[in-house]
């Protein structure tokens, strides 16, 4: 009896340290999968990486090559690592929000009233006669280049008072330069970039009301994050990093109009991490007229508590033709059809796609807030997807069923 005791806890004691060896990490086990998809892995940059610290943080780190990597940095960090992810490219949704030109200009838009359509639909006005207009909340512009210098948005730049080392300069009087440079969006090598994307999103959410155009809150100050280059791509890393860093300075809402990408994982992460903090992260739902609970993109498809997915709606209160929609996974629809707002250069444009109407609901969220501080973001999230007008006789392709209503969302956080 005694052999046998001895040996059964011999056996133990063996499967005990095997199953201790499985369930400790090593160099290779925190990589993620390469890649599940071939359009994943084309997407891949190479000897470019994501790093998930255990204290829920991300850095993008580079290394010669794979192995060096994982035998130098991920073996001398391995109890600080949660995850190492491969860094890969993330786009604008289509290059066709990228240029205003004569053709996209709004046929109807004769008079001031109907070049601000969409504000007007939303009923903004009633709200903004409340005071609601987004004072003291920051929002984070997470995009392509934002012309600060504008005149309808240089005063809603919030201002970097930390002195930021910047070619033996500190702070630049604007926060935008520090920014950039702070932030390490590496992925954008000159800050000057001309793209209009940026510059159009951040005049919906917050540029002045002294002229035609109207911004949905025009108190709340912006943190430009631009990682998005002229081409309309930038690093999924420098997309996590902008997202990070907009948060370390005091953003609420975070403005997302890009996606596109088959690779979720990393992605899913730091927006779970982002959610906890109890920000909102507002996301265009894509222009590729499809239905993603089928036909799934990221991060638009993710079902984060603190996230709104937003489709895009026209002049006339129907969905437009390119949205993409869901009756599961997009939240409601916001007006994203010939947007008239600030591009580069003291120039304004009619652009078209969900990247505009996004803005509409971020600029909601901020006013919102303004008005009633005390709220979470999920209450926030909860009164506009509750409060939309549902139109008869034809429904949004959404899970509300319907289109942003700010007044409506206003009175809904005010019983």
């Amino acid at each position: 009896m005694d052999v046998v005791r001895l040996t059964l806890l011999l056996a133990s004691f063996v499967f005990l340290i095997s199953c201790a060896k499985e369930g400790q990490k090593t160099p290779e086990s925190v990589f993620a999968n390469k890649t599940t998809a071939n359009n994943c892995q084309a997407e891949a940059i190479e000897n470019q990486y994501i790093v998930h610290w255990e204290d829920g943080t991300f850095t993008k780190e580079q290394g010669e090559n794979e192995e060096n990597f994982r035998k130098g940095f991920v073996t001398r960090n391995l109890d600080k690592i949660k995850k190492v992810h491969f860094d890969h490219k993330v786009q604008f949704y289509t290059k066709d929000e990228l240029s205003a030109s004569s053709e996209s200009l709004a046929p109807y838009a004769t008079t001031t009233a109907d070049q601000v359509w969409g504000q007007a639909i939303i009923q903004a006005d009633q709200v903004w006669q409340k005071n609601a207009k987004g004072k003291n909340i920051i929002v984070g512009i997470v995009d392509s280049y934002v012309d600060v210098t504008h005149s309808k948005l240089k005063d809603q730049i919030l201002i970097n008072t930390k002195e930021i080392p910047n070619n033996g300069k500190d702070d630049d009087e604007n926060g935008y330069i520090d920014d950039y440079s702070s932030a390490n969006f590496t992925n954008v090598t000159n800050y000057t970039i001309q793209n209009v994307h940026g510059t159009h999103v951040a005049g919906i959410v917050a540029a002045d009301h002294s002229g035609m155009m109207k911004g949905i809150a025009p108190e709340a100050k912006i943190v430009a994050a631009p990682f998005i280059s002229n081409d309309g791509s930038g690093s999924l890393g420098d997309a996590i990093n902008a997202m990070n860093y907009v948060v370390s300075r005091g953003a609420k809402v975070i403005n997302a109009s890009w996606g596109g990408s088959v690779c979720v994982a990393t992605l899913r992460d730091a927006f779970q991490e982002i959610s906890k903090k109890g920000v909102l992260i507002v996301v265009a739902a894509g222009n590729e007229s499809r239905d993603l609970d089928f036909n799934p993109t990221y991060p638009a498809a993710f079902n984060i508590s603190g996230q709104i997915t937003v489709g895009a709606s026209n002049y006339n209160d129907y969905m437009t033709s390119f949205s993409n929609s869901s009756f599961n996974l997009v939240h409601l629809a916001a007006p994203g059809d010939d947007i008239l707002s600030t591009t580069p250069n003291e120039k304004y444009e009619y652009l078209k796609g969900t990247s505009m109407a996004a803005p509409f609901v971020t600029g909601a969220a901020a006013a919102l807030w303004s008005a009633f501080p005390d709220m979470t973001s999920l209450q926030i999230k909860e009164a506009l997807v509750k409060s939309v007008d549902v139109i008869p006789n034809h429904e949004f392709r959404v899970a509300s069923r319907g289109r942003l209503n700010l007044l409506k969302a206003y009175n809904y956080l005010a019983r």
